[in-house]
């Protein structure tokens, strides 16, 4: 095998090289054992796009509006964030753009349109600048319905791609509307359905922030239907950090652990890859052994040992860089594969 190393701009011509942003190419040269010319190659995240559904009900007005805004605008601007892509959308929406409040469309499309980070975060901020707490319903259902016809038409668009919808609320569904089309929206087991037949059809998870006042049983609900955990802020505590702390975490496992491989497998040996793991806080890289089936809990595995598409973290090595917004992942060509 031959090649080399690229830069970002010049990505397309190694096997590992994709849109930059999400995970960045750095270390890795200690790994190569002696007399093998290993080549490094830049390891991409599958891209995620995050449709963020904000409740902007009265109730969330005061100490929780303003904590919500910094805590967003630290996470849009982090730089672990960058690349990533995000819309916006506030519910109860004002104006509608359908008449019908239960209806889905006017959710479907953002306030604020989809954009990669860190571009898109000062249109966010300057967006929500202009919004207040107004409004005395709390429309979950077709704002969540909207949100998430829209992420399942962009996944089957894009279906190498994650799509994920974020719902930040203080409360329950609470009215207007009390019914939709005969379904009491006011049931949290009709809502849980909408997210659980989307993720089920369409493999995309629905993330919940509850800021306080709201029912954690509701969110605890509402998120494992959605293929997640719900986080919970707590009143008593520096709100704002919180609240950028629960982005951080729904940023992790929202981009997950997968690494797609390049289509044309002759641009590669499968048997001639090493995966190395610099961490965020510079303290040192960790090279990775290839876990078969990834029975060992930790390391790294393909998705397909006859046919592999994608690079896989196993685990607790998966936990440990979804926690780690500045994780480096290396990849190293050309020398045998280190098996555990």
């Amino acid at each position: 095998m031959s090649g080399s190393g690229g830069s970002e701009g010049d990505a397309g011509s190694n096997a590992f090289g994709g849109s930059a942003g999400t995970v960045s190419l750095d270390g890795g040269k200690d790994a190569l054992e002696e007399g093998c010319a290993g080549v490094e190659a830049q390891a991409t995240r599958v891209p995620l796009t995050l449709y963020v559904v904000l409740d902007r009900s009265s109730s969330s007005s005061g100490l929780k509006w303003d904590a919500s805004i910094q805590g967003l605008g630290a996470f849009l601007k982090d730089p672990a964030s960058a690349g990533i892509t995000v819309g916006l959308v506030t519910f109860p929406r004002q104006p509608l753009l359908n008449p019908q409040e239960c209806s889905f469309s006017n959710y479907k499309e953002p306030q604020v349109p989809f954009a990669k980070l860190p571009e898109n975060a000062q249109p966010i901020l300057d967006f929500l600048a202009t919004v207040k707490p107004n409004g005395f319903g709390t429309p979950i259902y077709p704002a969540l319905g909207g949100a998430l016809e829209r992420a399942a038409v962009s996944k089957m668009a894009k279906p190498e791609e994650n799509f994920a919808v974020l719902l930040v609320t203080d409360g329950e569904p609470a009215p207007p509307p009390t019914t939709c089309n005969g379904v009491d929206v006011l049931k949290i087991d009709n809502s849980s359905a909408l997210v659980a037949d989307t993720l089920v059809k369409y493999q995309v998870k629905t993330f919940v922030i509850g800021l306080p006042g709201i029912p954690a049983s509701f969110a605890d609900a509402l998120a494992k239907k959605g293929g997640t955990q719900a986080i919970v802020i707590q009143q008593d505590v520096d709100l704002e950090k919180q609240f950028q702390g629960a982005l951080s975490a729904v940023l992790g496992e929202g981009l997950g652990c997968e690494f797609p491989l390049p289509p044309d497998s002759s641009k590669y040996d499968k048997d001639l890859v090493n995966v190395n793991y610099t961490k965020g806080d510079g303290s040192g890289t960790l090279d990775l052994k290839r876990s078969m089936g990834c029975k060992d809990g930790s390391g790294w595995d393909y998705d397909n040992d006859i046919k592999p598409t994608k690079l896989v973290l196993c685990g607790t090595t998966c936990e440990q860089v979804k926690k780690d917004g500045l994780a480096k992942i290396n990849v190293v060509l050309g020398c045998p594969t280190r098996i555990q």
